[in-house]
């Protein structure tokens, strides 16, 4: 095997023969599963000309590329996660978070053997990465559906199937696996792997999946809590421009934004008032959006201009929306938030009143009924 067919040289205790001219055909699940064999064993055979130099600790943050941040649009097919997107993921300056330990030293190697370089062997499918990338795949999109799930439950079951897609794509994978150096630990035996484009962006991604089964694997015990602190961190850039746009993903139209300002902050003695403000072209109209309430007085909350009043007040209303997503410190955000806040307590407090009554309604009622039934008994009693 020449230099150019292996990436990186495995350690002592692997051998064999390679078939070189024929890879395993690279196959692609749909991550719902788990009960994978993660069995890691070395070949038979000894290569002392092989060193073993697979790390997978992270080097520090101050050699690393930053992060990229990775944002793909909504509205994708999300029957098949490991499309690629044509949109390139954007960089982030963002450090990148030191890699989970894999503590046991045969386990964390496999997420970087590549099936040619174990082809012929009669578990082959154990001694290479795809199977712990098939578990991988199922944990990230677990992952991806937790976070969501706390931080965008305002998003429609469709935006949330897209966001999650975005997370888990293979154009934000691979990123992240180029970041850590991913790639150049792969150990193979198919030559010119790395100019099959397609393939190989494919590879990158898979091997960020199959160790993020591996870190599961090697401690099932607190895996998934390590994974989802380490992929937070990751994901962060993502998760920030979506609460960025969120009101663009919510709100289609101006026509939309009054409605969704009301549904926000309105309540009863709640006012949001809509005001006209001087503007220098006489062909368009300037409006103004302003709470009183929630502890604010004549809050001014996002400011907008249209060719007509209507418009220009939905897009002072957009703009209070997109504010209060933004929240640029020091802004109007802060305080249209301070105020959703106080009314979220308010309305928390309320429904538990609400539920505290309809408890003591329904047990006095049940108390009457009992004492209605024991008062018949007694008469009955009484008569016989």
């Amino acid at each position: 095997m020449t230099s150019s067919q292996m990436k990186r040289p495995f350690n002592g205790t692997d051998g064999g023969d390679h078939n070189a001219g024929h890879a395993k055909k690279h196959k692609v699940t749909d991550g719902r599963g788990y009960g994978v064999d993660s069995r890691a064993g070395g070949h038979n055979g000894n290569n002392s000309h092989r060193r073993n130099d697979f790390s997978h600790r992270s080097k520090s943050s101050a050699n690393q590329e930053p992060l990229g941040k990775s944002r793909f649009p909504h509205g994708a097919n999300d029957s098949d996660k490991h499309r690629s997107s044509g949109q390139k993921p954007k960089k982030s300056n963002k450090p990148l978070p030191p890699l989970p330990e894999i503590k046991n030293p045969e386990l964390c190697k496999l997420p970087f053997v590549h099936s040619s370089a174990v082809d012929g062997q009669s578990d082959w499918h154990s001694r290479c990465y795809e199977g712990l990338e098939w578990f991988g795949d199922s944990v990230l999109q677990f992952t991806a559906t937790k976070v969501i799930a706390k931080d965008f439950d305002f998003y429609s079951a469709g935006q949330k199937s897209s966001m999650r897609e975005t997370l888990v794509c293979n154009n934000t994978l691979r990123e992240y696996s180029k970041r850590y150096g991913f790639p150049a630990k792969l150990v193979h035996a198919t030559p010119g792997l790395e100019q099959s484009r397609k393939t190989w962006q494919k590879i990158e991604a898979d091997i960020f999946e199959a160790y993020v089964g591996a870190v599961y694997q090697d401690d099932p015990e607190n895996g998934e809590a390590r994974i989802h602190e380490w992929m937070l961190q990751l994901w962060t850039p993502i998760l920030d421009e979506n609460r960025r746009t969120a009101s663009l993903n919510t709100v289609q139209d101006v026509s939309q934004a009054k409605t969704k300002l009301s549904a926000l902050l309105g309540g009863v003695g709640i006012k949001i008032t809509y005001e006209d403000m001087p503007h220098d072209k006489k062909d368009e109209m300037k409006q103004a959006v302003y709470l009183t309430g929630w502890g604010f007085e004549h809050l001014k909350m996002g400011e907008g201009v249209a060719k007509n009043k209507k418009n220009a007040g939905g897009a002072a209303a957009l703009d209070a929306v997109n504010n209060l997503n933004q929240l640029t410190p020091g802004g109007p955000g802060e305080q249209i938030a301070q105020a959703l806040v106080t009314k979220r307590t308010f309305d928390a407090e309320k429904k538990a009143q609400r539920e505290r009554e309809e408890a003591e309604k329904t047990g006095a009622e049940a108390k009457e009924a009992g004492e209605s039934a024991d008062s018949n008994d007694s008469d009955e009693s009484k008569e016989e």
